[in-house]
């Protein structure tokens, strides 16, 4: 067990997680959970059978080729062991819902005004994608997509995605999110800090 008093310490076990939840079957096997997050397949089984070591996760028969399929036999599939779902949620909270900000994000602007091959490219890789929460597209001076990142690995997350970017040639910047306020809350810190300039 990790400091943090759960498994769900890293971005490929989240993105098991996530899959799981998502799915409409009760188990997937390695290759299908590398399919739906982007991930490299080994990497995928290597932090699966991590979890089912936890105690997270518990490895089940694969389900039974449809359609006369043949092929090299999966071994097991993985599920959600009695209660980790639950645990799960608790330790990682809920996807973000798009558009949904809270401090720790990283934020990525990537010049989105001539989208070129180079862009679409980076943007359709599943190495990108899979790390993406998020985006939005703003349109302004300048059109600008941002992309949003959150999660315990969002900082390494998205120095990756700037590696990427950079590497594609794209002009990108990259903040992070340092606090969420209420309108109600933005115009009480407006006025505290208007009395303190004032010296009131």
């Amino acid at each position: 067990m990790t400091d943090t008093g759960h498994p769900w310490t890293s971005e490929c076990r989240i993105a098991i997680g996530r899959a799981l939840e998502r799915s409409s079957r009760e188990s997937m096997t390695a290759a299908e959970i590398s399919g739906a997050t982007g991930r490299d397949r080994s990497n995928v089984k290597r932090a699966a059978d991590d979890l089912v070591e936890h105690g997270a996760l518990e490895r089940r028969e694969p389900p039974a080729p449809t359609g006369g399929k043949r092929g090299p036999k999966t071994r097991s599939s993985y599920a959600f062991a009695p209660g980790a779902q639950d645990a799960f949620e608790v330790a990682c909270g809920p996807e973000p819902a798009p558009g949904s900000l809270a401090p720790g994000d990283q934020l990525i602007f990537l010049d989105a005004s001539e989208p070129g091959a180079d862009l679409l490219d980076c943007l359709t890789d599943a190495a990108v994608s899979a790390r993406v929460h998020w985006a939005a597209l703003c349109d302004g001076a300048d059109q600008e997509l941002m992309i949003a990142l959150r999660g315990p690995d969002a900082v390494n997350a998205s120095l990756d995605l700037m590696g990427a970017f950079k590497a594609a040639k794209l002009k990108a910047r990259r903040v992070a999110v340092a606090k969420v306020d209420s309108a109600a809350e933005l115009s009480g810190w407006a006025g505290r800090s208007r009395q303190l300039a004032r010296g009131d």
